[in-house]
């Protein structure tokens, strides 16, 4: 799986100069339900982020780093000029899918039947994830199971569910 960072300054001077920073790394398995909210928030997302969508961020953010450090920690270690792209760029990490390894993302994308699928816009993500929660729930999981699964799981589940179906020409060759 693939990680995400942040750097944040843990100690600052009596005249508010960094003395102190440290590194964050997400953890390696990162829920459905933290992938949907992601993609939920983006999906609302306007081109300026407002005083709410900031705070949104952030606590996705803390969330996403499964809370190492507080919000308020989050806040003030992050530059002033670099904070809100920092945010967006971690929140993106996770609703894009980044944290799955190479090799899943690889037999993903060759896969012609989920290459066929391509996403346009966050919001027919978010309908693509919602009709997957809906299949699965219907099978009979529960639904917090189901958002409580890795994401990366997911995807594997997902791709290695297509390989199987074979396509066959007649009947009598799909029962032989």
């Amino acid at each position: 799986m693939k990680n995400s960072s942040i750097e944040l300054v843990v100690e600052f001077s009596d005249t508010g100069e960094p003395l102190r920073k440290e590194t964050f790394v997400t953890r390696p398995m990162i829920k459905l339900s933290l992938v949907y909210e992601c993609v939920s928030f983006l999906s609302i997302l306007e081109d300026n982020p407002n005083t709410n969508d900031i705070q949104l961020m952030l606590d996705l953010v803390v969330r996403i780093y499964d809370e190492q450090f507080s919000k308020n920690q989050l806040i003030d270690g992050l530059p002033s000029h670099k904070a809100v792209p920092e945010l967006y760029k971690q929140i993106l990490f996770v609703a894009s899918g980044n944290q799955v390894s190479d090799e899943i993302e690889d037999t993903v994308k060759s896969n012609p039947k989920i290459k066929s699928q391509e996403i346009k816009t966050w919001k027919e993500y978010k309908g693509q994830l919602n009709e997957l929660i809906k299949d699965m729930t219907k099978e009979g999981k529960d639904m917090n199971e189901v958002l409580n699964l890795p994401y990366a799981f997911m995807v594997t589940d997902l791709s290695e569910e297509v390989k199987k179906v074979e396509h066959k020409e007649s009947m009598l060759d799909a029962f032989m």
